[in-house]
């Protein structure tokens, strides 16, 4: 695999969260609703869809809804302006193979198929809060 290029990208406006929530389960709930986002662009997410993840995974008081859904319009219109034409693929997955028979997998957040090769986006939503783009 050969990496042409990498970059570290802000998009949209930093939203408040709730310090006391649990750092890792509002990424997955973040990563969740990216996904779900970016896969449903014939019948777009909502508000109450967004409250509906949230509160299933349990961080429905860290981050209002609404700014939740601003980011993902942003991290959406980010992507049609930079790469219009591109396929995007949403989680994923991965497996391979190490050396010894140790089997390593895990999901990728966001590839783009384009007509000049793959973009592997990784989401960041903790204080970072960006995308690397490769």
């Amino acid at each position: 695999m050969l990496l042409r290029w990498f970059e570290t990208v802000q998009i949209g406006t930093r939203i408040v969260v709730d310090r006391n929530a649990d750092p890792e389960t509002l990424g997955e709930a973040v990563h969740a609703c990216l996904a779900v986002y970016l896969s449903s662009d014939d019948v777009p997410l909502g508000t109450n869809d967004v409250i509906g993840i949230l509160e299933r995974m349990g961080v429905a008081n860290a981050v209002s809804a609404d700014a939740l859904l601003g980011q993902l319009e942003a991290v959406r219109r980010w992507l049609k302006v930079r790469w219009p034409n591109a396929k995007q693929v949403v989680e994923a997955p991965i497996t391979r193979v190490l050396e010894g028979g140790q089997v390593l997998s895990g999901r990728i957040d966001l590839l783009l198929r384009t007509d000049d090769g793959w973009i592997l986006l990784d989401h960041k939503s903790g204080p970072q809060n960006r995308f690397t783009v490769g």
